[in-house]
């Protein structure tokens, strides 16, 4: 049974969940759609040019005219099925996924007579050659998401044995859900199953063809991470602007929790910047903020937590590393830029002292075999306390 936090605690709990509200409510975006949809056929066409080497197909593929009709249904096929993906996978709303794909539609077409132009080794492009590319460009796309969807269905973020349940569900799923490793893996599976008949079968431009396939998915979450993003933030204006009201949100532990879970729902990489800013306070005092949750844990499982926190954060860093390079998420407020900065740095602190013998040691102390346990004992002899009942004061 879970013992009530004293007025003290329940009033810093709530000063934390203000300073949330406050961290993501002075945060910005700075995307520009049509930008980033440019950025992303170029660097799909470059990728491709390299073969040719005067630069041919990168011409060519500009100037696609009126060939574009004979695959335009194939390339409605390819589109439909990214937005269908955006949507059951990252949970994606509809009209933000269906504007995603309208940018990726349109430069889907110059990227197929691309990959034409590639695989022949020449500028000189065909309607009826393209075709078949786009049919192949399909397969592929569509093996490459049922491939990453197998690889991570179910997968997650789960805590390692021994390690208690005290770390939101939200931020145990988001990283493993959002995190696009693995697609680089994927599409490649994905353009061999499809596509080696047309190039021959050649390892330099299947490779190729997978950068097209892996730019392609990843401009579409990361888009509407960035519109998920704007909502979230927009969201968290609003909640600031009226945090003196008797029913504000950072009141109500429930409500706030709710809130900040559906939050990371739609937008994955929130939960990795209040995790690592250090805005809702020290370890314990964020895992209350996030879960709403006041049990008191012994010393030894909160040691535990902290553990696979550590862990967390460092690949935290890597996902806000990763959207940083594909957006900017910025502010004009001191504070919450510092806060911003801190929250892509802490990671790669928590990973080095990770490797440390003391880490290393804390590891093979907490595990479930008679040895470890024997080695828990001892160190607790030594006054190195990992079993004892956390209380405050």
């Amino acid at each position: 049974m879970s013992t009530p936090p004293p007025s003290s605690h329940a009033a810093e709990l709530e000063n934390s969940r203000l300073g949330v509200i406050y961290f993501l409510g002075n945060l910005q975006v700075d995307f520009s759609p049509e930008a980033s949809a440019k950025e992303m056929k170029d660097k799909a066409l470059a990728l491709l040019k390299s073969k040719v080497g005067d630069g041919r197909v990168m011409a060519a593929a500009g100037k696609v005219g009126a060939v574009v009709e004979g695959i335009d249904k194939k390339v409605d096929e390819i589109a439909k099925s990214i937005q269908q993906w955006l949507e059951q996978r990252f949970n994606v709303p509809a009209s933000d996924a269906e504007l995603a794909v309208q940018h990726v539609r349109y430069n889907l077409p110059s990227l197929i007579f691309g990959i034409q132009g590639a695989a022949r080794g020449t500028g000189s492009l065909d309607a009826s050659g393209a075709l078949d590319i786009a049919r192949g460009l399909g397969t592929a796309i569509t093996r490459t998401i049922d491939y990453i969807d197998l690889q991570y269905k179910g997968r997650g973020v789960l805590l390692e044995a021994g390690h208690p349940d005290i770390v939101a569900q939200s931020i145990k799923s988001s990283i493993g859900k959002s995190a696009l490793v693995g697609l680089a893996e994927a599409a490649l599976v994905g353009a061999k199953a499809a596509l080696a008949a047309f190039t021959g079968g050649v390892g330099v431009i299947i490779n190729k063809i997978a950068g097209v396939i892996e730019a392609l998915l990843r401009f579409a979450v990361r888009f509407c991470d960035a519109l998920a993003l704007r909502k979230v933030f927009a969201d968290a204006r609003r909640k600031w602007s009226c945090y003196k009201q008797p029913d504000a949100i950072q009141k109500s532990a429930g409500d706030f929790s709710d809130w900040f879970k559906q939050a990371v729902d739609h937008a994955t990489v929130v939960a990795a910047l209040v995790m690592n800013c250090g805005i809702a306070g020290d370890a314990m005092r964020f895992l209350q903020v996030v879960t709403g949750d006041g049990a008191v844990i012994t010393q030894g499982q909160f040691d535990k937590g902290i553990t696979y926190l550590n862990g967390l954060k460092s690949s935290a860093a890597d996902l806000i590393q990763d959207v940083q390079a594909n957006m900017r998420i910025s502010s004009t407020d001191k504070m919450t830029a510092s806060l911003l900065k801190h929250a892509g740095e802490i990671g790669y602190v928590q990973r080095e002292a990770a490797s440390s013998w003391r880490a290393r040691i804390f590891g093979w102390s907490n595990q479930q075999s008679t040895k470890s346990k024997a080695l828990n004992w001892l160190l607790d002899k030594a006054g190195y306390k990992q079993s004892t009942v956390l209380r405050r004061v």
